[in-house]
């Protein structure tokens, strides 16, 4: 969250609704705690495409297109490996990006949203699973005039 603030405080400030001396970071957390959101929901609803586009780029070097969700994706993934260290920020001398790499706490935060995300897809992809195997009924008859695997007469 740090990373992706360096170079956008004024939109992260508009986004939050604050003054030029909060700790952007953890006003973004606090965000999430209020919203009850991960990290991904964070940037997909609240970041402009543009900037999410301009983060994967320069400072994951990854590709910048896609829809918010697409790269809000991108980035939090990213986020979750123990590994992550951005890129220097453009303008940035030396090796300004291990500078900017998330505190504990927030690193913390974005892994429990990667897997509460993980979770919550898994339970997405597979919301109604049958035993029997049988496909779900497509005329909405919740009757049992499917038994047998034949289907209902026609009306």
């Amino acid at each position: 969250l740090a990373s992706l603030c360096e170079g956008n405080e004024l939109s992260v400030r508009q986004i939050l609704s604050v003054d030029a001396h909060a700790d952007l970071p953890a006003k973004l957390l606090e965000c999430m705690d209020v919203n009850v959101i991960t990290a991904e929901m964070l940037l997909a609803r609240f970041f402009d495409v543009q900037i999410l586009a301009d983060y994967c780029t320069q400072r994951l070097g990854k590709s910048g297109k896609g829809a918010a969700a697409t790269l809000a994706e991108r980035i939090a993934r990213e986020w979750t490996k123990p590994t992550f260290t951005p890129l220097p920020a453009a303008g940035a001398s030396g090796a300004a990006g291990a500078d900017v790499a998330m505190p504990s706490a927030c690193s913390e935060r974005v892994a429990q949203s990667a897997s509460k995300r993980q979770k919550g897809d898994a339970e997405v992809a597979h919301p109604h699973e049958r035993s029997s195997g049988m496909a779900p009924a497509s005329t909405g008859d919740r009757g049992g005039g499917e038994a047998g695997g034949e289907a209902p007469p026609p009306p």
